[in-house]
């Protein structure tokens, strides 16, 4: 008996959304930008030690999309305004024409590599008026982790980018203080410290 269309079709998207969270790589202005591997969630669950919330214990950490405040970005952009040129271009050009698309927790480590990519450029003598300076082209929250997307990017820089990736699972994305990876009843996920997250108590 031949398997109804309908459910083929729900089978092929559940195989695509695991083979995507678990390949996980953007293509953005013809370079591949860097994006920790990702598993199935289970999977992602059992290897960080996720902590689930069930629908009534989630606070509004959970809700809506996370925004860094107008002070923070300004100081982003004032600080590093070569890196974040993409600001001031279209969306259809660079996503970063929508800010930082992650909440004020993460300022620091964001300002940290921030400086750190801009001293590697500089190191290699890079014109930071040329267009092979670094360009962040996005930089968000997805999965509880930071996701930098950058281009002009280098193998240093892409280790740089990895090990900020990885410490933000370790830091609360809304105060700045240690977190752990957080999950809903909706299977979101975010970093965030017993203090944002009513019911998981933080290592």
């Amino acid at each position: 008996m031949p398997i109804p269309v309908f459910y083929m079709s729900q089978m092929n998207a559940l195989v695509q959304s695991f083979s995507s969270m678990r390949h996980e790589m953007s293509q953005i202005s013809g370079q591949w930008a860097y994006q920790p591997k990702t598993e199935p969630q289970d999977a992602l669950d059992a290897y960080h030690g996720v902590h689930r919330l069930n629908k009534h214990t989630v606070k509004k950490s959970f809700t809506g999309a996370p925004k860094m405040t107008p002070e923070n970005t300004q100081k982003l952009y004032s600080d590093f305004p070569n890196l974040y040129r993409g600001k001031d271009k279209s969306p259809e050009e660079s996503p970063m024409s929508f800010g930082f698309q992650c909440s004020d927790g993460w300022f620091s480590l964001i300002w940290k590599l921030s400086s750190d990519i801009e001293k590697n450029a500089a190191r290699e003598g890079i014109d930071p008026q040329s267009g092979k300076w670094p360009e962040a082209v996005q930089v968000k929250q997805k999965f509880g982790a930071l996701r930098f997307y950058l281009d002009n990017s280098t193998e240093e820089l892409a280790r740089l980018i990895s090990e900020a990736a990885e410490e933000s699972g370790k830091i609360c994305e809304i105060c700045g203080n240690p977190g752990v990876l957080i999950s809903d009843s909706r299977r979101y996920v975010r970093t965030l410290c017993s203090a944002h997250a009513r019911g998981v108590k933080a290592p």
